[in-house]
């Protein structure tokens, strides 16, 4: 195991050539570059349990910050750039929701960014120049649901797809106005992929693949599988599309499958790396890109997708020798320094506290 890997999830491009992510298993914040994978670390977000994971899921950049939407956080998390700060901002207490998993996705509507729900009871809006965030619930009233980061965006609305039932989520953002539709799932979806004038929903276990009409809001179901899938519980996570069609990424079963639009017809889709009985886990998507973490008995790869022809390469971010040196220091004096619960983890030590305590 490299433990110079970083495993990233809450990310978002800046420019070109580089990204701003956070650890999940860190909480750390790091500079990403996206050519040759190389990191820094930046700051810790502070206030923050920084052992329980995945505080946060999505990232967005605007203005010279980078929004982090809340999971676990008890807190949006805004990191400046120029400064390299991090500005905490409050969430409104509701009820009825797992406070481990708020929200999940966040997409960008003029001055706005929409934070899409995990299980709170609302979308929060937040107004990215006066710093104002609005909660809008009135379409979750009574009801269950858990969303995940993958909110489809068509012109003024975003779709979310319930993982643990058939709702599905249209929301409003210029009228701030959700509806939720029953798509005829058995057991939920994971996200959606809009394609040809129609919303196509990756079904979490071996149930269908939802053809839903954005127009008139009836569903197809296309449920006749290849020979050979393997497993029954969480089979698919992501669905893209390019030239060639749709694509369900694997998260656990053997292979991932291509959806012939015109046929409706679900087949093997030969991706490289993406086949064998392995566990997949969608991190975050930049650059036309899915980043994607593989694990494989005791082993485990970081894989890169490019989704416009289905190609990937072996691509991770880590920290060089000197880097992780200057980390683990960091790491350790800033965790003394915020009043943090001192534990070892995989990358630092007692050695590390101790150094820290009497530097």
């Amino acid at each position: 195991m490299n433990l110079n890997r970083l495993k990233i999830e809450a990310a978002c491009k800046i420019s070109s050539d580089y990204a701003v992510g956070i650890d999940d298993e860190s909480n750390c914040i790091f500079k990403l570059d996206t050519t040759t994978g190389e990191s820094s670390f930046l700051t810790m977000v502070p206030g923050e349990e920084i052992y329980t994971g995945r505080l946060y899921t999505t990232a967005l950049f605007k203005n010279g910050n980078v929004y982090f939407t809340p999971f676990s956080a008890n807190e949006i998390a805004i990191y400046d750039i120029e400064k390299n700060s991090v500005l905490k901002k409050k969430i409104s207490a509701s009820h009825g929701y797992n406070s481990k998993k708020k929200f999940s996705g966040i997409v960008e509507y003029g001055d706005y960014l929409f934070m899409t729900p995990c299980t709170y009871p609302a979308v929060l809006r937040l107004n990215t120049i006066t710093g104002e965030a609005d909660y809008y619930g009135g379409w979750a009233k009574g009801e269950k649901f858990l969303f995940r980061k993958a909110p489809e965006v068509l012109d003024d609305h975003f779709y979310l797809p319930s993982t643990t039932n058939d709702l599905l989520l249209d929301f409003d953002m210029k009228n701030c106005a959700g509806t939720l539709y029953h798509t005829g799932s058995e057991n939920g979806c994971w996200s959606a992929c809009h394609h040809q004038g129609n919303l196509w929903l990756s079904p979490i276990k071996r149930d269908a693949v939802i053809k839903w009409n954005i127009v008139n809001h009836r569903s197809e179901k296309i449920h006749v599988f290849p020979d050979g899938l393997s497993g029954k519980d969480f089979l698919f996570t992501k669905i893209y599309s390019n030239s060639e069609g749709l694509f369900l990424i694997p998260a656990n079963t053997n292979m991932a499958i291509k959806i012939d639009v015109e046929k409706k017809q679900l087949m093997k889709a030969d991706i490289p790396g993406l086949y064998g009985n392995k566990i997949t886990q969608f991190l975050t998507e930049m650059n036309g890109y899915l980043y994607l973490f593989i694990k494989d008995n005791n082993d485990y790869k970081y894989l890169r997708l490019k989704m416009d022809d289905n190609t990937t390469d072996e691509f991770g971010f880590y920290l060089s020798d000197r880097e992780m040196q200057r980390y683990r220091q960091t790491f350790a004096k800033k965790s003394i320094e915020q009043g943090n619960i001192l534990r070892e983890n995989k990358v630092v030590n007692l050695s590390d506290f101790t150094g820290a305590l009497t530097r």
